[in-house]
């Protein structure tokens, strides 16, 4: 008996020797898990349409404006810009006739409606003028949103008889064909003073006779070469054009997409664009 309880003892012994040891042991730290870096969401382009005087009166062209998102919100970002006057146009041959004390007040879409309240400031410009002032807002919304064909004017919850006394804005606003607003041809991949490396291609939009977009390109006043390149569709469809002036040597240049009249050859309409060819 006295040999079993030394065996007993010696178990004991070591078994509580060896949780000793056990317990001693640091307890390993997890391994922390590396944070993700939130990086900022990129910047999306919408278009946002302004006013320019062509030899048929005035049309309408779009520039690239960033937005944050392609969400309702953005679409009020956008409408408001263009309303209060902070959206300018980058090229010199665009103007935006809001501004002047405008701004939005609310924005509902209401499936393929768009209804707009703003607060009128001063629009003092005929009824050509007005017309497009009510289109810069139509077909900003429009392109943003596809899915809207018609738009109602509000002023400060109300509708009014005319913005500028020569519209009838209390009518529900129908969107036109594109080329009764928009100019015949438009130059869209080349922003104002925009620096280039070479080859250069260019893309741009239209609806003229027969797909036909003429262009010629300047060098400090001298031109360098001309041409004309085919847009994808004829007018009435409106469609796009793509141009490769290749290598170019470093410089300022302009250059100019026209559409000339089929019946007497005049100007029907034109974009230009100035932009800066560096070296790589």
């Amino acid at each position: 008996m006295k040999r079993m309880g030394l065996f007993i003892s010696v178990i004991v012994v070591a078994t509580l020797a060896l949780t000793s040891c056990g317990s001693s042991a640091p307890t390993p730290s997890p391994t922390p898990t590396p944070s993700a870096s939130v990086k900022p969401a990129p910047k999306q382009h919408a278009e946002i349409f302004y006013v320019g005087d062509t030899p048929t009166g005035f049309k309408l062209f779009s520039e690239n404006y960033q937005v944050t998102d392609l969400g309702i919100f953005s679409l009020k970002k956008l409408i408001s810009d263009l309303l209060d006057g902070v959206a300018k146009p980058h090229d010199p041959d665009y103007f935006n006739l809001w501004g002047n004390g405008s701004s939005l007040n609310s924005l509902k879409i209401l499936g393929p409606l768009a209804r707009v309240d703003l607060h009128l400031g001063k629009l003092n410009v005929g009824s050509e003028a007005e017309m497009r002032a009510i289109d810069e807002i139509f077909w900003t919304i429009a392109k943003f949103m596809p899915p809207i064909t018609k738009m109602n004017l509000l002023v400060d919850g109300k509708k009014v008889e005319s913005l500028a006394g020569h519209v009838d804005a209390r009518q529900t606003f129908i969107l036109e064909p594109s080329y009764d607003v928009l100019s015949a041809v438009q130059i869209t991949s080349v922003t104002e003073g925009e620096k280039m490396v070479s080859p250069i291609i260019v893309n741009g939009e239209a609806c003229t006779f027969e797909a036909n977009v003429a262009w010629k390109l300047s060098k400090s006043g001298v031109l360098v070469k001309s041409g004309a390149v085919t847009a994808k569709e004829a007018c009435p469809t409106r469609s796009t054009w793509t141009l490769n002036l290749g290598t170019l040597a470093p410089g300022t240049y302009q250059l100019a997409s026209q559409d000339f009249s089929a019946k007497d050859g005049s100007l029907v309409a034109q974009d230009t664009k100035k932009f800066e060819v560096v070296a790589h």
